[in-house]
């Protein structure tokens, strides 16, 4: 079974800590890598357009919780921790506000 879930990874980004996730969870993913600009190190353009905040990381996916299996996109580091966990995880690597080490995980 092919994974929905593609994962754009821009190098040495915050979408390091996505691919550490998926590989931890053990799920399948699409990885698509976007090279910085080797003067600027800027993101190229192509990935600027993946996202309104022009940031990484960017994960894409199907959201089978919709009846239309709408395709989504998200940004941030949080939203996308999230939604693999939930969707693709099954809540595994989550943690609880009441767990002991909870705010260690929000800071991850």
């Amino acid at each position: 079974m092919s994974s929905t879930l593609v994962v754009h990874h821009l190098r040495v980004s915050q979408s390091e800590s996505i691919v550490w996730l998926c590989e931890e969870l053990g799920i399948d993913y699409k990885l698509v890598c976007h090279d910085r600009d080797q003067q600027t190190l800027l993101a190229p353009d192509a990935y600027k357009e993946l996202s309104p905040l022009k940031t990484a990381p960017v994960i894409e996916d199907v959201d089978t919780y919709t009846p239309n299996h709408d395709h989504i996109r998200l940004a941030e580091s949080q939203a996308c921790i999230e939604w693999i966990c939930r969707k693709h995880g099954q809540g595994r690597l989550l943690n609880k506000p009441w767990d002991s080490n909870w705010k260690e995980w929000l800071f991850w």
